[in-house]
């Protein structure tokens, strides 16, 4: 039987070393429970140091520590979308 597999998304951070062409992850955030955004995603850090991460199609922007804790949530109705 075939199966559904919907990937979570999430926020994340690379260093980048031209030199040897290599990505090594700095910093990541995936939301608990997990949220699926196919489209519209988009992170910013803050002058505070967190970053505000958003989901475009489920309607949430949320603000994280660089500990990946959230401190802050934004949901819209359904059908809304952050664009």
């Amino acid at each position: 039987p075939l199966q559904r597999i919907v990937a979570a998304r999430r926020a994340a951070e690379y260093r980048i070393d031209e030199s040897a062409k290599r990505a090594s992850l700095v910093w990541a955030y995936r939301p608990n429970p997990d949220l699926y955004s196919f489209a519209l995603g988009y992170a910013q850090r803050l002058a505070n140091g967190n970053t505000l991460v958003t989901f475009g199609p489920p309607g949430r922007v949320h603000e994280v520590t660089p500990a990946s804790q959230r401190v802050w949530e934004l949901a819209l109705a359904p059908g809304l979308w952050i664009y």
